[in-house]
């Protein structure tokens, strides 16, 4: 069925319905009609999880309404603690959220507008019980406590409660990970400059002695015709000095490499390792913000 087919359905389903009108009355149609409202269909049941993924709601705020008087309204199908819902009930429950998130309404003025009488009570199984007569007259809808579900709400509780602390333990120990691998790479970073600044002097050091080796060996590399050394009349020292430095240039960078592959290895490694934990971290920090987020939206509409 496509989207078009499925907003007409709802149109003519809802066109005298008076939480529709008052949705309409507010400005809220575009609000409505969202593309996975539009992707239901009219033989499906819904649970309450799957409802939720259409109403971009927890499943738990769905239970919540069910647990308010607002359940006459929405009018799900239960089958002993869970609830099913057609394509009717879903978008009901679409325009109780509509109405008090975009227009500001309470529980009490949706169900004023829906014309709840106070003859029709629910019970927590969803059968219509007669009202007491209040001695001033005045109605009031009570539903009478469901023992399971006053158990399910503690365990859901629990649940959210023990999901916070493992998200929150999964925070400290990724930052002390994190910590740690900075200092292994700080460490071997260290090592490697060490290493460098060391060969490097060893380097000069050695420079400094050939070059004066070779100097005196060109120096007295010619003798007189009666066996007496003769210092040669021109002395290339630049030219000294390149052979000198070819030959230890190579030599150093060599000793370097082979002592700071270890380092390099180590810190790679760790970078790698900071990435992956990084990477971990930014979900469960996105995760401890979407359940405080939903635990608290739930606490607000059930207060509402």
């Amino acid at each position: 069925m496509d989207d078009l087919n499925m907003k007409e359905i709802l149109i003519n389903e809802f066109k005298d319905d008076p939480i529709y009108k008052f949705c309409l009355i507010n400005k809220l149609e575009s609000y409505l009609f969202t593309e996975s409202i539009l992707e239901m269909h009219t033989e499906t049941s819904y649970s309450t999880v799957e409802a939720g993924k259409i109403l971009g709601r927890n499943d738990s705020t769905i239970r919540n309404h069910f647990r308010s008087d607002l359940i006459e309204y929405i009018a799900p199908e239960r089958y002993g603690k869970y609830y099913r819902l057609d394509y009717i009930s879903v978008f009901k429950l679409q325009m109780v959220f509509v109405l008090m998130e975009k227009a500001g309404k309470g529980s009490v003025d949706i169900l004023v507008e829906a014309g709840i009488h106070a003859s029709e009570l629910f019970t927590s199984s969803g059968i219509k019980k007669p009202a007491r007569q209040e001695s001033n007259d005045l109605k009031v809808i009570r539903r009478e406590p469901d023992q399971d579900e006053m158990i399910d709400d503690r365990l859901n509780d629990l649940e959210k409660n023990l999901a916070i602390q493992t998200i929150q333990l999964n925070i400290i120990k990724y930052e002390k990970d994190l910590n740690e691998l900075d200092r292994i790479i700080g460490e071997n970073e260290s090592s490697i400059e060490l290493i460098k600044l060391n060969e490097q002097n060893q380097y000069l050091e050695q420079r400094q002695l050939q070059l004066l080796s070779a100097s005196l060996n060109k120096s007295f590399e010619k003798k007189g015709m009666f066996g007496f050394i003769k210092k040669p009349d021109n002395l290339d020292i630049n030219m000294i000095s390149k052979e000198v430095d070819d030959g230890l240039k190579a030599k150093k960078d060599q000793i370097i490499k082979e002592k700071i592959n270890i380092h390099q290895d180590r810190i790679e490694k760790a970078k790698e390792e900071k990435q992956a934990i990084q990477k971990n971290l930014e979900i469960e920090k996105k995760n401890f913000e979407k359940l405080i987020y939903n635990t608290s939206k739930a606490i607000t509409t059930t207060s509402t």
